[in-house]
Formats: structure tokens, C-alpha cells, sequence
């Protein structure tokens, strides 16, 4: 089965109405789910969506109740934690590299190489920008 790595930015979007690329993010996750494609995300994905809106309300620019509802989302997400034993060296190496390709969404979402997170397989990874 096909993988996509999601970057927090994603997610967070689809959590949060009102969000510019909103839907372009719900598009990215339903198409996932109607062709088959587990979206992974690292470890430290958890905490930094649940920062995002954290400092969304601290900054006065999202309501206790909007974050309520933006963590039911977030926490409905269709999104596996994966990990391995490298995973922190082979994210320096990605990010080393600095390969980027434009995916047909651009500019706002790019394609990147980032098979270290998948276990041997090829692994596509989004971000909005």
C-alpha cells in the first residue's frame, strides 16, 4: 500500500475553519482515503498540531470552543504515527539533500522525498506553504 507523509501544516489547515488551503487539504486527505494511501506522519507530528492551535488561542486569534472542535478533528485525523530507529538521522539526511519537487497543487503544496519515514518504501510528503 502507497504512503503519503503530512506535514502538521496540512492537518492543521483541515482542522481549522477559515484556514486559507483549507481545501485543498481536505482534498490531499479524501483523495488519500479513495485511493488506498495510508497518511504517515513522525512522531513529533502530535505536538506540533496540537501547538499550532495552542498558540492559535494564546495569540487571541482562535476561541477556547473553535479549539476544542479543531483537536476533535485533529484527533479523527486518518493520520499513523511511523517511526524507526533512524528516523532522526535519515530526517537529517532529507533535509541535507533539499529535494523538492512542485506537486499539481503549487505553490501551496509540495511534493518531497521522504522515504526514511516509510519502512523501505518510497514515501510521498506534503506541507502547505
Amino acid at each position: 500500500m502507497s504512503e503519503r507523509c503530512v506535514d502538521a501544516s496540512v492537518i492543521v489547515k483541515l482542522a481549522l475553519k477559515g484556514e486559507r488551503y483549507r481545501a485543498k487539504a481536505r482534498r490531499l486527505v479524501h483523495e488519500s482515503a479513495r485511493e488506498g494511501i495510508n497518511l504517515i506522519a513522525p512522531p513529533f507530528f502530535i505536538s506540533e498540531v496540537d501547538t499550532a492551535i495552542r498558540k492559535r488561542v494564546h495569540d487571541g486569534k482562535l476561541s477556547e470552543e473553535d479549539a476544542l472542535k479543531a483537536y476533535s478533528v485533529l484527533d479523527r485525523a486518518p493520520i499513523q504515527i511511523a517511526t524507526h530507529q533512524q528516523l532522526r538521522q535519515r530526517a537529517r539526511e532529507i533535509a541535507e539533500q533539499s529535494i523538492s519537487v512542485q506537486f499539481t497543487m503549487r505553490p501551496t503544496l509540495r511534493l518531497r522525498n521522504c522515504a526514511a519515514v516509510s519502512s523501505g518504501q518510497r514515501t510521498r510528503c506534503f506541507m502547505m506553504m
